[in-house]
Formats: C-alpha cells, sequence, structure tokens
C-alpha cells in the first residue's frame, strides 16, 4: 500500500509541474487520496486511544471493590467479576493496538510481550 510520503512527493512532483488537464486530476486525486489516509491514521490512532482510556476507570473500579471485600464489605465473587471487566479492558486495549500495527516487527514486539508476561506469571 502507498504510504504517505509516496502521497506527499507525488503531489509536489504534479504541483511543480505544468498546468495539463491531466496533472490537475492526477493532483485531485492524490488530494483525496492524501486526505483520507491522514483520515485513516486519525481513526485509528482514536480508536487505540479509546480503549486505552477504558482501562484506568475499570481499574480504579477493581481497586474500589478490592477494599471493600478487604473491609468485608462485598463478597469474593464482586473481586472476580470486577478483574474480568478489567482484563476485558486490557484485552480490548491490546486487540486494538495489534490490529493497528503496519509492520510484523511492531506486531513480533506484542506477541513477544505477552509471551514474557506468561512466562514471567509462572
Amino acid at each position: 500500500m502507498i504510504n504517505n510520503k509516496e502521497i506527499d512527493a507525488m503531489i509536489k512532483m504534479c504541483e511543480n509541474s505544468e498546468n495539463s488537464l491531466s496533472n490537475v486530476r492526477n493532483l485531485a486525486s492524490l488530494y483525496i487520496v492524501q486526505d483520507r489516509l491522514k483520515n485513516a491514521i486519525q481513526s485509528t490512532v482514536d480508536s487505540t486511544e479509546r480503549e486505552l482510556n477504558d482501562i484506568l476507570p475499570q481499574y480504579k473500579n477493581y481497586c474500589d471493590i478490592k477494599k471493600k471485600y478487604q473491609l468485608r464489605i462485598l463478597p469474593e465473587t464482586a473481586v472476580h467479576r470486577s478483574m474480568q471487566f478489567l482484563c476485558k479492558e486490557i484485552e480490548e486495549f491490546i486487540k486494538t493496538l495489534y490490529n493497528n500495527t503496519e509492520t510484523p516487527e511492531e506486531r513480533k514486539m506484542i506477541e513477544n510481550l505477552l509471551i514474557k508476561i506468561r512466562k514471567e506469571t509462572f
């Protein structure tokens, strides 16, 4: 797939060329592609940030429930349920982050992190 740098270079080349109908059409098409790529990138950033922002409130809720459990106000099942919700938010963030990577190296880093967590935990 074509990237932003390539689009920018093609736009610059067209802008510096003669004003022919064909050149103007190409330039218009390139502007449209450039705009769509920028919107797609922003959408990716927005979705990843949304998922990240879901984690902290769920963590705070888990901490509150855990304190109430320790004070014998809530049952253990409340802690488990809260931990499930927190894990779901973390999972959604990691999946979104993974799905929005562009290179195999990025995906491998996330995969290695999950393997490392698994190995160090058990």
